[in-house]
């Protein structure tokens, strides 16, 4: 059974420069394998192949973490082909779409984010050792300790300005409390107004959030109406 650890990073300001660029150029190495495959599959002959940008990237992000990159940007298109493929047998209503960049459409920024082998990290006391010589402390709780650690994810919340590494680490339940049954394989499509479509094992199964989506949008409209008060009076206001 797979669970995750969740961690808050407390890098110094030298620390976070060099997360910065670290994650940054794994970010562009994810959009550029992306844009490949992409051109590749609307041409109709889709390219699997990503040396030329393996080669590019290794030394600035490590072989180690230009693998995984890879790997992610592998899971993303196969989750997409299994999809589609139920879509086109008329199991999913929803017609999926080839995996997006990490980028936000709106304001353009690439989202920071780190991948790295299970074996490139290491978990000491308050400390977390990453490749290239890079560590920083970490806050939060250990709470799960099993024989195998994952690959660890580390991502950069721009609302709060920290840094965040979620570790998933294999954990071997009691007797009563393991699964049964044979094992399954899961699929997701992420989107908007259908944050989660998943097909797991043969089922489809989809989450809708209209009430989600309206609080988002009912909030967001709220802070723009105090900006622009504030901006209007060029003084506090009481929220």
């Amino acid at each position: 059974m797979r669970r995750t650890n969740t961690f808050r990073l407390v890098p110094t300001k030298e620390q976070k420069q060099r997360l910065h660029n670290l994650a940054d150029n794994c970010s562009r190495l994810y959009n550029e394998i992306n844009h490949k495959r992409r051109q590749s599959f609307f041409s109709g002959k889709f390219d699997w192949n990503t040396d030329e940008q393996y080669h590019k990237y290794k030394k600035l992000v490590g072989s180690a973490t230009a693998q995984q990159i890879t790997q992610k940007n592998n899971e993303a298109w196969k989750s997409y082909w299994a999809l589609l493929k139920k879509w086109k047998t008329g199991k999913v209503e929803k017609k999926p779409k080839p995996p997006r960049y990490w980028k936000d459409r709106e304001t353009g920024k690439r989202p920071l984010r780190i991948l790295v082998r299970c074996d490139s990290y290491h978990l000491e006391d308050r400390v977390l050792k990453l490749p290239f010589g890079l560590k920083t402390k970490w806050r939060g709780r250990n709470k799960w300790k099993g024989s195998k650690q994952g690959r660890l994810e580390i991502t950069y919340d721009e609302l709060s300005g920290k840094w965040y590494a979620y570790m998933p680490v294999e954990i071997k339940l009691p007797l009563h409390q393991q699964p049964t049954g044979e094992k399954k394989e899961a699929y997701v499509d992420l989107g908007v107004k259908v944050p989660i479509m998943a097909n797991i094992d043969g089922g489809v199964f989809g989450y809708r959030a209209n009430p989600m989506l309206s609080d988002w949008w009912y909030w967001t409209h709220k802070m723009a109406n105090y900006q622009s008060t504030i901006i209007e009076h060029k003084q506090p206001v009481n929220l």
